[in-house]
């Protein structure tokens, strides 16, 4: 078969920006960021779907919670195509990404990484929450109120989370507190 092998089960992803620049998913780490799957061409629920979203970057973007918003329409989603979508929503482009690339890869990070189903012109109407790990906390429906306000509270529980720190950073501080004569934590 002529399907690229993308390897075993995907821990992170790296698609293109509406800006045309890679975007390596590992970049939001320590971020809490909110994830969804659209396609441009979408008559009207993708479109309330990325209007449902803008309000929730203008709560959360300034308390540093980014956005991901992946076309499941890749052949037509082009990054052009993707910084009309920019505009539309006047989406800053350092915290609401639009990202596109290989239909086939694309499918495998909703499966893989979210645990949703993602075809051509086919996506749940959901919000995926990640938290500063990188793991996916919730699903929420948009057009459920009760599940809005669910994200919501499940954002506010998250941004007061501290990121694990990883391996390098807790030796890096046993070594500064073994400098300054503390006993390492």
């Amino acid at each position: 078969s002529n399907e690229i092998d993308y390897g075993g089960k995907l821990e992170h992803f790296e698609l293109t920006q509406s800006t045309g620049e890679k975007f390596d998913s590992r970049r939001l780490d320590g971020d809490v960021w909110i994830a969804s799957f659209f396609y441009a061409t979408c008559p009207s629920e993708c479109r309330q779907m990325n209007e449902a979203k803008k309000k929730l970057l203008v709560e959360y973007g300034h308390q540093g919670v980014k956005f991901v918003s992946i076309t499941c329409d890749a052949e037509n989603d082009t990054p052009a195509r993707l910084s009309e979508e920019v505009r539309r929503y006047n989406a800053p482009t350092d915290t609401w990404f639009f990202l596109t690339g290989d239909q086939k890869y694309i499918e495998k990070i909703g499966k893989d990484i979210f645990m949703v189903p993602v075809e051509r012109y086919g996506h749940l109407p959901h919000f995926m929450v990640v938290d500063r790990n990188g793991e996916v906390k919730g699903m929420f429906n948009f057009k459920k109120e009760d599940q809005i306000s669910d994200l919501h509270e499940l954002v506010g529980k998250l941004l007061l989370e501290e990121a694990s720190s990883s391996e390098s950073e807790q030796s890096a501080s046993k070594i500064e507190a073994a400098e300054r004569g503390e006993p390492a934590s």
